[in-house]
């Protein structure tokens, strides 16, 4: 048996060996094949404002942070590439490698590394750090045990390292030109449409809990009278708002509607809408709600479960309409996550017990 688990040993040794030696190959093989062809920084800063002509990757490719404040005492706002714009700067800038990896996964947290390598100057910049497997919500935090959850919460946190180091590598008067076309794309595209996009932006605020009322507090202007340049600095704040950058109350403060005042509103606009939902519909969603009947009925204070609880009202007497549909199943994915949420935390107590 100790000679079984040496050749074991052994083995697993080897192929560490010949892991470590492909690696440092694939390295040097790219490190030569830069000094063969090397960039032509004229042509791939040309591709790089190319591809910031792309409306899909200009509304993605900015997010915005608070400075200090102004002299009217609103927040400064600074923007800048995101990860998405970093990663299209990377692969167009060419003969260069960034990534993140998971040096070590220890009890209750990971050891990570971001880096971005250019192989003609060969200068390279990386980040360590570490990753607590913790998942931060509204109503406490709990221990990630699942791996699929560890890796997903390691991985996002790792992207904005990344970014930093993308950004390090590639030289920032390139970033500075990226950036100004992905605003002029922008700015381009909100002139073609205005009314639509302001539809658009007054509608995904509101899903998160900002009134039109709000934004235009903020703005000191009627949406009604944006321009083109204020549709986009919105944008670029409801980005890093969806990233993870920011939060919600350093741009509008802490008077963002709750889930009851946005199902009040809802409630009363529901009776106006004449159009009604399938009943193949309706009975999905009835079974959704029927499943979550016991934990409807203990979280009385929840605001999402009272959002529910309205709805299902609605339902017996086939009062909905299909405007709000996509609404309420997106309340109903959020009460669901919480439920889960909640039984993975009991289950984390039980077994500490």
């Amino acid at each position: 048996m100790p000679d079984l688990d040496q050749e074991v040993q052994k083995t697993k040794q080897a192929l560490v060996e010949i892991d470590s030696a492909r690696a440092i190959q694939e390295v040097q093989a790219q490190f030569v094949i830069a000094k063969r062809f090397p960039r032509d920084t004229i042509v791939a800063h040309s591709r790089i404002l190319e591809a910031c002509k792309r409306p899909a990757l200009a509304n993605e490719a900015l997010y915005a942070y608070p400075r200090g404040k102004k002299e009217d005492g609103k927040p400064n706002i600074v923007s800048g590439p995101s990860i998405r714009l970093a990663e299209v700067l990377s692969q167009n800038w060419g003969n260069m490698q960034s990534g993140v990896r998971e040096l070590a996964q220890h009890d209750g947290y990971s050891d990570m590394q971001a880096y971005a390598l250019d192989f003609e100057s060969n200068y390279r910049d990386e980040k360590s750090f570490t990753v607590s497997h913790i998942r931060a919500t509204k109503r406490g935090s709990y221990k990630l045990t699942d791996p699929r959850d560890i890796y997903e919460l390691t991985m996002n946190m790792a992207q904005r390292r990344k970014r930093a180091c993308i950004l390090a590598v590639i030289p920032g008067d390139v970033v500075e030109d990226a950036v100004k076309q992905c605003q002029e794309t922008q700015k381009d595209e909100v002139s073609q449409n205005r009314e639509d996009k302001l539809r658009k932006m007054v509608k995904v605020f509101g899903e998160i809990g900002i009134t039109p009322e709000m934004i235009e507090d903020y703005e000191d202007k009627k949406i009604a009278d944006f321009l083109p340049e204020d549709i986009v600095e919105m944008r670029t704040i409801f980005q890093s708002i969806k990233e993870g950058f920011t939060k919600k109350e350093e741009y509008f403060g802490g008077q963002t509607v709750t889930q009851s005042e946005e199902t009040e509103k809802l409630d009363k606009e529901i009776k106006d809408r004449p159009k009604k939902i399938s009943s193949a519909k309706q009975k999905e969603i009835r079974s959704r709600l029927n499943n979550l009947k016991d934990q409807l009925a203990e979280d009385k204070l929840d605001n999402v479960g009272e959002f529910c609880k309205r709805y299902a009202n609605v339902l017996t007497v086939n009062d909905i309409t299909e405007d709000w549909l996509d609404q309420i199943e997106k309340k109903l994915d959020e009460y669901e996550e919480n439920v889960l949420e909640k039984e993975t935390e009991k289950s984390g107590q039980q077994s500490v017990i």
